[in-house]
């Protein structure tokens, strides 16, 4: 099942942080595959104030939402306004409110355990499995981001690949 539109998509998404927040006291954000960033304060689509957002966060976990086996975005949080004998808890309490909100969209929701730039770096090593085409292409499109001022990402098309690549270089910086 789907949302009627993204913005209820985003309504229901912001329900999650409150409740999470209301019930931890710890502010979580949320930053789908569109690269679009929910937080308490609101909706950012704008990339050049979602990079500049990162960069005030400091060190981050991850919590990515999968939705029906699909990868719907990731909750972050602050790695240092949580204790680390504490994300399974968090984790779970996350879940719980996903479930809880998002079930009636979704057959399928889950919340994976948190990751952090090492994880990153990791899954990135994986790109030696994809196809060596696809991987020239992306690593000549990644070389031109680098080189581009942050205020030009906004520019970038917005092709599911530029998309993981501005995430990429969004969690390398965080």
């Amino acid at each position: 099942m789907n949302f009627p539109s993204q913005e209820s998509h985003y309504i229901r998404i912001k329900r999650i942080l409150s409740l999470f927040n209301q019930l931890t006291k710890t502010h979580l954000s949320f930053v789908d595959t569109s690269l679009h960033l929910v937080s308490s304060d609101g909706l950012l689509l704008d990339s050049t104030k979602i990079v500049s957002f990162f960069y005030k966060k400091g060190p981050s976990l991850f919590f990515p939402l999968i939705t029906n086996d699909q990868f719907n975005g990731m909750f972050i949080v602050n790695k240092n306004s949580i204790p680390v004998n504490v994300t399974t808890l968090y984790q779970e309490a996350l879940h719980s409110i996903s479930l809880n909100v998002l079930s009636a969209y979704y057959q399928k929701i889950d919340i994976l355990s948190p990751w952090q730039k090492t994880n990153w770096k990791k899954a990135a090593n994986c790109s030696v499995l994809l196809p060596r085409d696809w991987l020239a292409k992306t690593r000549f499109q990644l070389a031109n981001l680098r080189t581009q001022a942050i205020s030009k990402i906004a520019m970038v098309s917005t092709t599911s690949t530029l998309r993981l690549l501005t995430l990429n270089i969004i969690l390398t910086k965080s």
